[in-house]
């Protein structure tokens, strides 16, 4: 009997696809609550957003244009530092 069926790889998808639902809906709502608090970020990124759109003659983002913008990853980078998804990890 082989150790990974097709059944316990779906399991583990399963717990990954939704382990990791849960922090990415965290960090999005720190972000977005951090971007209502503090107008002039939310400012700064949305002319960093559509400067960069203009650049690409109005095209959706793919993700090699998502990491071009520093502004965009300075701020999610200081969510996850700030609200990390787990913030204690026990050491054994």
């Amino acid at each position: 009997m082989p150790i990974h069926t097709e059944r316990s790889s779906l399991q583990a998808s399963s717990f990954f696809i939704f382990g990791g639902e849960d922090t990415t809906s965290h960090l999005t709502c720190r972000i977005m609550h951090q971007l209502a608090k503090y107008p002039k970020l939310q400012s700064k990124l949305r002319e960093e957003i559509i400067t960069s759109r203009k650049e690409n003659s109005d095209t959706n983002f793919d993700y090699d244009t998502l990491m071009t913008l520093p502004y965009l990853d300075a701020i999610c980078r200081e969510t996850v530092r700030v609200f990390p998804p787990v913030p204690i990890l026990p050491r054994m």
